[in-house]
This record gives structure tokens, C-alpha cells and sequence, in this order.
């Protein structure tokens, strides 16, 4: 777990079409980063569910701590003071593995809408598999006359 400063990386506001479930999502490199609250405030549940839910996936061996945690400095306004905290920020895919544990309407939501997508990439790629199987099938029938006449005059 490594820690990381607000500048490296750039926050930007998700918000549902209802306006109803806001949150602050931090990108850094090639993937989103949120906070255990932030993660509860999308998956409207409670903060420690999703702990239990984290706690689970790194356990159950499901990911790695060290590749998908981090910690950054935040800087908040706490009684009237400026106070310097490092928070664990957790990797895409700790939200997604924990939206697909989380008991609750987002929740549901979350998981059609994940297996949807799951769905037409899976197909997607199948179509294509299809199309180079077929390709390489087409190669291999046309060159191997060749290769057994090849074969038969040299023996």
C-alpha cells in the first residue's frame, strides 16, 4: 500500500441521473479510487458493510491488498481546524467486487447492470474468436494440399 499526495491525481464528481447518490471518484493512471465511505455512499449501505465486504475479498484471496489499496493525504476542516489524514483509498476492482456482495437496491442495480455489460463483452468476443477461428481454419485447409504433395514426392 503506497501513499500518494492530492496533486498526482485528478477528482472527479459522479452523480446518479436522479441526482439522488453523489461521489467524489479519484483517477490516478488507469483506474478509480474511493474511499470505504465513498464506496458505502454508492452502494447506499453502511461504511462497516462494506469493510466486512473488503475484509472478504482480501481473505477469500479474491484480490490483492497491496495492488488495489492506497493511501492519500487529505487535507479537511475538522472543529474549526485544517487536519492532514491518510485515507485507504480502494482500486475499481475492489468497488466492483464489493458491488457484487452488497445487499441493497444499488446493489441489485449494480450487479445488472454488471452482467450486462459482462454479457455483450463475452458475446462480442466470442463473435470474434469465431471469425479468426474461421479465418485460421480457411489458412490451414488451403495450405495443407501443399503440404501433403510436399511431403508425398519426397518420399
Amino acid at each position: 500500500m503506497s501513499e500518494s499526495s492530492p496533486n498526482e491525481s485528478e477528482i472527479l464528481l459522479y452523480r446518479t441521473e436522479d441526482g439522488r447518490i453523489r461521489v467524489n471518484v479519484r483517477f490516478e493512471g488507469e483506474t478509480a479510487w474511493l474511499t470505504q465511505a465513498n464506496i458505502a455512499q454508492l452502494y447506499q449501505t453502511t461504511p462497516q458493510n462494506i469493510t466486512m465486504h473488503i475484509t472478504a475479498v482480501y481473505e477469500e484471496g479474491e484480490l490483492s491488498e497491496e495492488a488495489t489499496c492506497k493511501k492519500y493525504l487529505q487535507v479537511r476542516e475538522e472543529g474549526g481546524r485544517r487536519v492532514q489524514r491518510s485515507l485507504k483509498h480502494y482500486s475499481l476492482p475492489v468497488i466492483l467486487a464489493v458491488g457484487y456482495r452488497v445487499r441493497s437496491a444499488i446493489g441489485t442495480a449494480f450487479r445488472q447492470w454488471a452482467t450486462a455489460r459482462l454479457r455483450e463483452i463475452i458475446v462480442a468476443r466470442a463473435d470474434a474468436s469465431k471469425d479468426n477461428l474461421g479465418l485460421s481454419w480457411r489458412l490451414s485447409t488451403a495450405s495443407s494440399p501443399r503440404t501433403s504433395s510436399s511431403r508425398s514426392s519426397r518420399r
